[in-house]
């Protein structure tokens, strides 16, 4: 463990531009950069060569210049250049950023109008969500509470809303669902418009109309879950405290005032920069831990110390209180003394207490429907063991989608616990159990044990994973279990394939 504070360790480096040992090191790099550009191999993995182009800037903040002391660039070969892109890459070349404009967005927030909106509802500026917040009937598992998510929510990813409004939908896209084991839809869950290769963007109508059908991933401020649908709510947001259009206020709040000549909210009129892949720029789709969170505060004074802990992953809260000359030190051993001895336990505790009440298979009580799902636990969690659609291998069709679109295999399929539940026994289904919701979360394979040491982790990206890939504006990941008084599972709902599967074993 590391005996540092959060923060840089060490003074940051001068002299970097001048520096023989960095220049040295950049000629080195600059040339392994290209033989990998152009074989297509690296110790990392491999790729197909010479089809992409790069370039990669690194500057100080130690030098007033702003100079780089890297600059690197790589021209592909198979540049559209008929397309009236460039043909050769420079620094003055236009790339398209995708989802850092996450970050323009939120300066224009910040730089424009401060922290006083930061905890307001965002049905304060957007009517359609308010609209949709003063329904008398709304269900915490079904709909989201637009009024519970401020714009510091929709900012932080921590708002709970989904990831997109149709973009991946597959009812949007050319895929054989039939085959896949998927359900007929009715017209009314087929999106008509997406900003992916198949349909067209919605406008703000069909947008909102859109949304306010899709169910909550998590109740607000649960867990960071990655959200291009609220960045774009964000953007409405600064229209109506701007008065005036997003790229408008991009332009005017943060391009202008730091000279970003070379910046641009929407396409460049002269595209004689542009760096364009084979293809054709109409291409382009937009892109969009710790095990156990404590929360602590301690105090002391005098010959007195205390520690007050809360553990959210448990229901857990737990306090210190030490009188006397070594109350520093006792404090900190008792409470570290505690957690390690505590945490365990908590845990075997609630991993024992999910499986007795979830662990089992589920089968579809219609007769002749092959239709069944099978969860087991083991130390991490619970995961779904078998999926079975309409005779379908919903998941061997999972791994064949992910090899299809060049994404990771997965070894597990685990089912996460979303915070989404029914209020109160007053809102009980009819048949006297309450429901709580869950997301499938992919456990991808990790890189090869063998392989180099990364610094980047390859699997860390399941908070923006999650609710990636819906079909009739369903996250593939939405699954709602039915409790009996007991907190028993009776029932399961993989909500995609609109249907339900009683627990038989």
């Amino acid at each position: 463990m590391t005996p540092f504070l959060l923060g840089p360790v060490y003074q940051p480096p001068a002299g970097l531009l001048t520096s023989s040992v960095v220049n040295a090191r950049n000629s080195d790099l600059a040339a392994k950069l290209n033989q990998v550009l152009q074989s297509g191999h690296s110790d990392f993995g491999d790729f197909e060569a010479s089809t992409s182009s790069i370039s990669i800037t690194i500057v100080s903040t130690e030098h007033d210049e702003d100079a780089p002391f890297f600059d690197f660039h790589y021209s592909s070969p198979s540049l559209n250049h008929s397309a009236g892109g460039t043909d050769r890459v420079t620094k003055n070349s236009i790339y398209r950023i995708g989802s850092i404009s996450k970050l323009i967005t939120t300066y224009v927030l910040l730089v424009g109008y401060g922290w006083e909106s930061w905890d307001h509802a965002v049905t304060r500026y957007v009517p359609e969500l308010r609209e949709a917040a003063s329904s008398d009937y709304r269900r915490p598992i079904e709909d989201v509470y637009w009024d519970k998510v401020t714009i510091g929510a929709l900012t932080s990813h921590l708002s709970g809303v989904g990831r997109d409004y149709a973009n991946a939908d597959l009812a949007s896209q050319n895929f054989p669902w039939m085959e896949a084991g998927l359900p007929e839809l009715s017209p009314h869950d087929i999106p008509h418009c997406a900003g992916n290769a198949s349909l067209p963007p919605c406008n703000r109508q069909e947008y909102f109309q859109g949304v306010i059908q899709r169910h909550p991933v998590f109740s607000p401020w649960t867990t960071p879950v990655y959200s291009n649908l609220g960045f774009r709510i964000l953007g409405y947001v600064l229209e109506a405290l701007g008065n005036a259009p997003y790229s408008s206020l991009i332009q005017t709040k943060v391009l202008e005032p730091l000279g970003l000549t070379d910046t641009f909210a929407t396409y460049p009129l002269n595209k004689g920069f542009w760096v364009i892949p084979a293809g054709n720029e109409n291409d382009f789709v937009l892109i969009m831990v710790m095990r156990h969170h404590l929360y602590t505060k301690s105090g002391s004074v005098g010959q007195y110390s205390s520690q007050l802990m809360l553990l959210p992953d448990y229901g857990v809260a737990l306090s210190v209180l030490v009188a006397g000359s070594s109350n520093g030190r006792v404090v900190t051993i008792a409470t570290e003394m505690l957690l390690q001895s505590l945490i365990p336990v908590l845990e075997n505790i609630a991993l024992g207490e999910e499986c007795a009440n979830f662990c089992g298979t589920y089968e579809s009580s219609q007769p002749n429907v092959n239709s069944s799902i099978t969860i087991a636990a083991d130390a991490a969690g619970l995961y779904l063991d078998r999926w079975i659609n309409q005779g379908v291998d919903i998941k061997a069709v999972a791994q064949a989608y992910a090899a299809q679109t060049g994404s990771s295999p997965f070894n597990f399929a685990r089912l996460q616990a979303t915070n989404l539940r029914d209020p109160s026994v007053a809102n009980h289904t009819a048949q006297g159990n309450r429901r709580v919701a869950y997301r499938l979360i992919f456990d991808t394979t990790s890189e090869d044990p063998n392989g180099p040491p990364r610094i980047l982790d390859l699997n860390s990206h399941q908070w923006s994973a999650t609710d990636s890939i819906m079909y009739g504006e369903i996250g593939v990941d939405d699954f709602v279990v039915h409790l009996d008084a007991n907190g028993t599972a009776m029932m399961i709902e993989p909500r995609v394939v609109r249907d339900t599967l009683r627990r038989s074993g």
